[in-house]
C-alpha cells in the first residue's frame, strides 16, 4: 500500500513540475505553414544544429546547442527540439520568408563568442534566437529568399531578446 501511494505521490509531483515549467517557459507555439506548402515539396529542408532562445511569460527561456534545430524551407523557417524527446520543454516556432521583417546576427549578453541569429516578424511579438557557429550561412540563404538581412553584430539584453 506505501509503495502504491509513493507512486502516486511520485507521479504528482512529475505532472505538476511539467506544468509548472510549461507556465512559465514556453510561449504558445506559433505556426505558419502555408496550406500549399503541406508536404507536396520533394525538396528537403537546409538543416542546422544549435541553441534557441524564446520570449515567455518570465522574460527568455533557452535551451543550449545542440538541442535546437533550424530548418529552411522553400515556405519559411522552423525552429525548435532536435529530438522528439524534448519537444515537452522547447517549443516549436515557425515563420514564413513574407513574415520575417529581419534577420540579425546577435549575440549573447554575456559572452562575446556565442553568437546567433535574430528572427523579427513584422507583428509586435518578441523576437527568436537561434544559436549558431554557422550564422553568416542562415543569413545568406535568408536574404536570397528577400528577408531583409543586417550582419552587424548585435549583443542581446540578458532578460530580452531585443
Amino acid at each position: 500500500m506505501h509503495l502504491l501511494l509513493w507512486s502516486i505521490w511520485v507521479v504528482v509531483v512529475i505532472i505538476a513540475a511539467v506544468l509548472f515549467y510549461r507556465w512559465f517557459s514556453r510561449p504558445g507555439r506559433r505556426r505558419a505553414i502555408p496550406e500549399d506548402a503541406s508536404g507536396s515539396s520533394d525538396v528537403q529542408p537546409t538543416n542546422f544544429l544549435g541553441g534557441l532562445r524564446w520570449p515567455c511569460r518570465s522574460g527568455v527561456s533557452s535551451v543550449a546547442g545542440p538541442f535546437a534545430r533550424l530548418q529552411l524551407f522553400e515556405w519559411g523557417i522552423r525552429a525548435g527540439p532536435s529530438l522528439r524527446v524534448l519537444r515537452v520543454g522547447i517549443p516549436t516556432w515557425e515563420a514564413t520568408f513574407a513574415e520575417l521583417s529581419s534577420a540579425d546576427a546577435v549575440r549573447a549578453p554575456i559572452s562575446t563568442e556565442i553568437k546567433g541569429v535574430r528572427f523579427q516578424v513584422a507583428s509586435a511579438e518578441p523576437p527568436v534566437v537561434f544559436w549558431t557557429s554557422k550564422g553568416s550561412d542562415v543569413l545568406e540563404r535568408l536574404e536570397e529568399k528577400g528577408v531583409p538581412v543586417n550582419r552587424d553584430v548585435v549583443a542581446l539584453h540578458l532578460f530580452s531578446n531585443r
